[in-house]
C-alpha cells in the first residue's frame, strides 16, 4: 500500500515537472534505460558503433559492474517500475546479466531487454526466464539471409535459431515474458517490410514495431535514409507488409501514417518531448545521459557517473539544470528521429492557456519570456 501511494504521488509529480518544463524534476524516474555492456558480437552498418563519434568519444568495450548496477536500483527503489536492458552492446554477453534481471524483478520492476538473438541457448534462455525477464526484444532488420548479411553483417541462422530457441524455452516454461522483433527500416531493406512481418510471425513474436534509421550527423553517409528512397516505393512496400499482418502483430499502420505526410520524415504529430524531466539513461561505466538518442554523441551530454555521485545528486544537478534550460530555449534536440518538428514553445503556450482559465496554473512558468 505504501508504495502503491508513493508511486501514485510520483506520477502526479511526473506531470507537474514534465508540464511545467522548469531546470529541476520532482519526478522519479519510473522507467529507465540501462546499457549493462558496450561489447557487441556484431558491425550493424546503422549503428553509432560504426560511426567516428564513437571513435572520437574512444568508447571502451566494458561491462557495468554488479555493484553498480545495484545501486541504480537501491536508489530509485520504490519508484522504479520499468527497466530495459539495451545500448551500444548486446546485453547477453555481460557475464551475471541474469544476477542483475533478478536483482530488479524481486524489487518489482518489469526488466526488458534488446538483444540481436546470436548468443540465445537453451541454457541462457531458461536462466533469463527464470531470473524474471518480462520481455525479448529481437533486432533482426531484414527478411532474407541476403539482406540480413548486408546490414546486421552476422549469422542470420544463428540469429533465427536463437529467436526461436527463447520462443520455444517460454512456451514449455509457461512463461508470460514477451517476445518482440524490432526493425530498423533503411534504404537496403525496406523493400523486405513484408519479408520482416512473415518472419515475425514465424518465429513467434507477440509484436513486430519497425522505425527508420537515423544517420543525420552520425553515420559517415546518410545514404541509408529512407529520404533516399522513392517515396511511393516504399509506401507500396509498406502496404504490402500491412497486409501480410493478419493479426495485427505491428505498427504499420502508423508507420504508413507518417510517411503519407508530407511535412516529416519521421514520427507524425509530436511536437514537444517531456523527456528531460522523465527520462534517464545509464551507460555502461555508470554516466548518466538523458534519453537512447544520446548514445555517446557529446561530452557535454554526460551529466555524471554513478560511480561517484548518487543520483538524486545528478537528477537536478546542475548539468542536467543547465540541459533542461538550453533545451527549453536553444531547441538542442532538433536533430532527434523521434520529434523531428519539436517547438519547445508550444509546451508554454499550452501553459498560458490553462492559466487563462484555470488560476491553478499560474504558478507553472517561471520564464514567462519563453511563453
Amino acid at each position: 500500500m505504501a508504495h502503491s501511494l508513493t508511486r501514485t504521488l510520483n506520477q502526479v509529480w511526473k506531470y507537474v515537472s514534465a508540464f511545467r518544463a522548469g531546470e529541476t524534476s520532482r519526478f522519479h524516474p519510473d522507467s529507465i534505460l540501462v546499457e549493462p555492456t558496450s561489447t557487441c558480437n556484431l558491425h550493424c552498418i546503422h549503428c553509432y558503433r560504426e560511426s567516428r563519434i564513437h571513435t572520437d568519444l574512444k568508447k571502451v568495450d566494458q561491462n557495468m559492474a554488479l555493484e553498480t548496477f545495484q545501486a541504480v536500483i537501491d536508489q530509485l527503489s520504490p519508484h522504479l517500475t520499468r527497466l530495459c536492458f539495451t545500448g551500444y552492446g548486446e546485453p547477453l554477453i555481460h557475464p551475471r546479466l541474469p544476477e542483475m534481471t533478478r536483482y530488479a524483478a524481486e524489487r518489482g520492476v518489469s526488466v526488458r531487454m534488446v538483444s540481436n538473438g546470436i548468443l540465445w541457448s537453451r541454457e541462457r534462455a531458461e536462466q533469463m526466464l527464470s531470473a524474471g525477464i518480462a520481455q525479448v526484444s529481437f533486432s533482426l532488420d531484414a527478411g532474407t539471409e541476403e539482406t540480413y548479411r548486408k546490414v546486421r553483417q552476422g549469422d542470420w541462422h544463428r540469429a533465427t535459431r536463437g529467436i526461436r530457441t527463447f520462443h520455444e524455452a517460454r512456451r514449455q516454461a509457461d512463461s508470460k515474458a514477451g517476445l518482440a522483433i524490432f526493425n530498423v527500416l533503411n534504404a537496403l531493406n525496406y523493400h523486405e517490410t513484408a519479408g520482416m512481418v512473415k518472419m515475425g510471425y514465424e518465429l513467434g513474436a507477440d509484436f513486430i514495431s519497425f522505425a527508420p534509421v537515423r544517420t543525420e550527423g552520425i553515420l559517415p553517409t546518410d545514404a541509408l535514409t529512407l529520404e533516399r528512397v522513392d517515396r511511393g516505393s516504399l509506401l507500396e512496400a509498406l502496404r504490402q507488409a500491412l497486409q501480410a499482418d493478419v493479426e495485427g502483430r505491428t505498427s504499420l499502420r502508423d508507420l504508413i501514417a507518417t510517411f503519407e505526410c508530407s511535412e516529416t520524415p519521421h514520427c507524425s504529430g509530436a511536437d514537444f518531448c517531456y523527456s528531460p524531466w522523465t527520462d534517464v539513461m545509464i551507460l555502461s561505466d555508470g554516466s548518466v545521459q538523458p534519453c537512447c538518442n544520446y548514445f555517446g554523441l557529446a561530452r557535454r551530454y554526460v551529466f555524471g557517473n554513478l560511480n561517484q555521485q548518487r543520483f538524486d545528486s545528478i537528477w537536478n544537478g546542475e548539468a542536467f539544470r543547465r540541459f533542461r534550460r538550453e533545451f527549453v530555449q536553444d531547441r538542442i534536440c532538433d536533430w532527434c528521429r523521434m520529434y523531428p518538428q519539436v517547438d519547445t514553445n508550444k509546451v508554454h503556450e499550452r501553459i498560458q492557456k490553462f492559466k487563462r482559465v484555470l488560476p491553478l496554473f499560474r504558478w507553472f512558468s517561471k520564464r514567462k519570456s519563453l511563453s
